[in-house]
């Protein structure tokens, strides 16, 4: 079965890295949550993931901030925001799985494998497509 996520080249490599999508409260997490939306609060944030919509710029690029963290763990909140916000989600990011007239899919919390098995990171919701308009999670 194949994880839903992005494919995203992070500056310097050679070849896009997947990641699969991940929402966490760790510390660092909320930092990312908070600076990429501009202060949202996490409430206004969980209740747009609820609903199934990444429509809204800042959230997207939050949960891939977040999804980034799961994977590299150790990266500073600097060094993942740099990453972020050099997305051209048009250009850059390669949306993976789901179906555009699927409902979205619950992605099981970052764990395990080359991610931070203490992680606190919790499910996010996806759905997936070539625009970023029509992505949902």
């Amino acid at each position: 079965m194949q994880e839903d996520g992005f494919e995203y080249k992070l500056p310097g490599d050679e070849e896009a890295t997947f990641f699969r999508w991940a929402r966490g409260y760790g510390a660092k997490d909320l930092m990312l949550i908070d600076r990429v939306t501009g202060g949202m609060p996490i409430a206004e944030f969980d209740e747009t993931i609820r609903e199934g919509s990444l429509a809204r710029g800042p959230v997207m690029l939050a949960v891939m901030a977040t999804s980034i963290r799961a994977k590299f763990p150790d990266w500073t909140v600097e060094r993942i925001m740099k990453a972020v916000m050099g997305i051209d989600i048009v250009q850059d990011v390669e949306f993976v799985g789901g179906e555009e007239d699927e409902e979205p899919t619950a992605v099981p919390p970052a764990s395990g494998g080359e991610e931070n098995e203490n992680s606190d990171s919790s499910s996010a919701e996806s759905k997936s497509s070539a625009t970023p308009a029509a992505t949902s999670a």
